[in-house]
């Protein structure tokens, strides 16, 4: 039981490794979209090079994370076999919380990372068509206002949506959390 409880806490600790950076440019990427919003077109574009790098680090957090959570489930799932009655069930709501959330997190995080990618594209051209418009002295500020008016509606859709991916990492986080500080370390504390 000593080796599997072992290969649980690594298995753990690396996925808590991985949704930690995952949280971290999730965020970056939010303070990049609100930084965007406030500044002119020039700075916005050089901004959304980042916003780009910051979601492809992010989409490759979440594959390391979600491969080490199947360990994960795994490790429970062997763990279960040798545990006495009382654990068993303990061991199995970790289980079912782990694969909702993680289930859950995969299909935001997939359908979020192209939607996102396609906004910050449409981000972007606007925020290019808006910075070609106020370069020409004879626009009439109506279109430069209504180019605004568009890209504020983008940037607070893409805000809304990483806010619901931050909160789904941030559960996941904490079920994994929960299984490296209730569980691993009680069943240590019982083997020992």
């Amino acid at each position: 039981m000593v080796e599997e409880l072992q290969e649980l806490e690594e298995k753990t600790l690396a996925a808590i490794k991985w949704t930690a950076a995952e949280f971290n440019y999730a965020n970056n990427l939010k303070e990049i979209l609100d930084k965007v919003e406030k500044e002119g077109a020039e700075e916005a574009v050089k901004d959304l090079r980042k916003a780009f790098q910051a979601l492809r680090y992010m989409g490759r957090c979440e594959y390391k994370a979600e491969r080490e959570e199947k360990e994960i489930l795994k490790a429970l799932k062997e763990i279960e076999k040798i545990l006495p009655e009382n654990w068993k069930k303990i061991d199995q709501k970790l289980v079912t919380e782990l694969d909702v959330a993680r289930g859950k997190l995969v299909k935001l995080a997939s359908r979020f990372t192209s939607k996102l990618s396609g906004e910050l594209k449409k981000i972007r051209k606007e925020e290019l068509t808006i910075e070609h418009f106020e370069d020409k002295k004879d626009t009439d500020p109506a279109i430069v206002k209504k180019l605004k008016d568009e890209l504020v509606i983008l940037l607070e859709t893409a805000e809304g949506e990483i806010e619901e991916l931050i909160k789904w990492i941030g559960g996941t986080a904490a079920i994994l959390e929960k299984i490296e500080k209730g569980f691993v370390e009680k069943l240590k504390q019982l083997a020992a």
